[in-house]
This record gives structure tokens, C-alpha cells and sequence, in this order.
């Protein structure tokens, strides 16, 4: 726990820095070309957005209370550990809001998607920055890809470790992966398990996505050597057909 945060915090500013920066960036945009004109109306509750919207609401605010699981490595955890979940709920809601009141001010609501929403509205403000707008677009990519990283370790650091003493309590397959390494501290029979499932789950992922593009194109298709190609979201400059490979190639 001692070095292995800094990835997950590392991550974390990076990823308030870069929403910061694109905020700032949209306002820019903004002041430049306009913004769109939005109703009170427009954000209306309805019963539909309700249910697509309270899934990924329950799914953001997940793992808050996790970080009880540490406590016992923090000095005085009755007062750090509610501390830590009021700022970092905060700091969510913000990172969340925000950003979405600067995609809808600057990108056409009809050109809004779930997916590409974020890097849509990243590339159209970015054009304030002319000809090194490319260049940005591709740093930002980066980071973006970076924050994905940091927050699947974070998932993995402090669930692992949750489930570690669960297991040394007696609760998971009799405390067999109850294990903490003597001198890390690391869930050592956790952390493997997780390892092996996520590579397990990795590769019957790229085994389907496979088996779908021969069938899609009636043949062997190689795209899938091509890590690129499997990142769309942190390369979105380039377009889907620039990634195509000959059949034969």
C-alpha cells in the first residue's frame, strides 16, 4: 500500500488536471464561437432518463466505502476514512457534472453519444489551438488511456485486499487466499487469482472479437495484432477504416 498507491493517485490528479484543462479549453471555445442555447426545460426529469441514468450513477459512486478496508494502516482511521469519502464523493460529482454542462454547451445535442461524447467534445474545442491541435488531441489521448489504467489498479488493489480479509476471516474458500505477503503486505493468492482471471477474461475477449470479424468479412482478419486497433477511444483521431488490413496482408 505504501508505493502501490501512488498509481491509482497518480492517476486520479491527472485525470481532475486533465478535466480542469478542458473546462478551461471549453470556455475558451465558447467565448469564441458561442455556446448552445440550453432550456431549463431541457433538463426536465423523465422517467426514461431515470432508468438509463441510475445504473451508471450506482456504478460511479461504487467503492467509496472501500477504503475502510486500510484503516488499519491509517493513524486515526474514525476520523480519516469519512474524511476521505466526503472529499472523494465531491471530487466524483464535480469531475462528473461538470464536464458534461461543457459537452453540452459546445457539442450539437444530436451528435452526442455515450461513448465518444468526452473525446467529440475534446476534439471540437481543441481546434483553439490550430495547428497543434492534433498534437494535443494525441497527449490527451494518452493521459485518458493512463487514467484507465491507474483507476482498473485502483479497482483491483483495494477489492483484492477487501477480499483477502474476507478469505483470512475464513469467509473465502477457508482462508486459503488469506495470505498477505510478509513483507509487501500484498495479498500475494489474491492478487494471482485476479491476474489469471482478467488474463483468462482478456483473451476469451480477443478470441470472440476474432471469431466476429471472420464472420463479418468471410475471412482470417489480423486486426486483432494490432493494439491500436483495440484502443479506439485513446487513439480518436483516427477513424475506424484508416485500421482496416487487406485480406492476404
Amino acid at each position: 500500500m505504501k508505493h502501490g498507491k501512488w498509481l491509482p493517485s497518480l492517476g486520479a490528479i491527472l485525470k481532475v488536471a486533465f478535466l480542469t484543462f478542458f473546462i478551461i479549453v471549453t470556455m475558451a471555445y465558447g467565448l469564441q464561437h458561442g455556446f448552445n442555447g440550453l432550456e431549463l426545460g431541457f433538463f426536465s426529469p423523465t422517467l426514461a432518463g431515470f432508468l438509463g441514468v441510475t445504473p451508471l450513477l450506482l456504478f460511479s459512486f461504487l467503492g467509496f466505502e472501500s477504503g475502510n478496508s486500510a484503516a488499519g494502516e491509517m493513524k486515526n482511521p474514525a476520523k480519516d476514512v469519512p474524511i476521505s469519502i466526503a472529499r472523494s464523493s465531491m471530487i466524483a460529482a464535480a469531475s462528473y457534472l461538470l464536464p458534461i454542462l461543457a459537452i453540452l454547451l459546445v457539442v450539437p445535442l444530436d451528435l452526442i453519444t455515450g461513448i465518444g461524447g468526452l473525446f467529440g467534445a475534446v476534439a471540437t474545442v481543441y481546434t483553439v489551438f490550430g495547428p497543434a491541435a492534433e498534437v494535443m488531441l494525441a497527449i490527451s489521448a494518452e493521459i485518458f488511456c493512463f487514467v484507465l489504467v491507474s483507476q482498473g489498479a485502483a479497482w483491483m488493489i483495494i477489492s483484492d485486499r477487501m477480499q483477502a480479509m474476507a478469505a483470512a476471516d475464513g469467509s473465502f474458500f477457508g482462508g486459503f487466499f488469506g495470505r498477505f505477503h510478509p513483507k509487501l503486505g500484498t495479498p500475494i493468492r489474491v492478487n494471482t487469482l485476479s491476474g489469471v482471471m482478467a488474463t483468462l477474461f482478456m483473451l476469451a475477449g480477443h478470441a470472440a472479437q476474432r471469431d466476429q470479424q471472420r464472420t463479418v468479412r468471410g475471412g482470417p482478419d489480423h486486426r486483432h495484432l494490432n493494439v491500436p486497433a483495440q484502443l479506439p477511444s485513446c487513439y480518436p483521431g483516427r477513424s475506424p477504416a484508416a485500421e482496416q488490413v487487406p485480406p492476404g496482408r
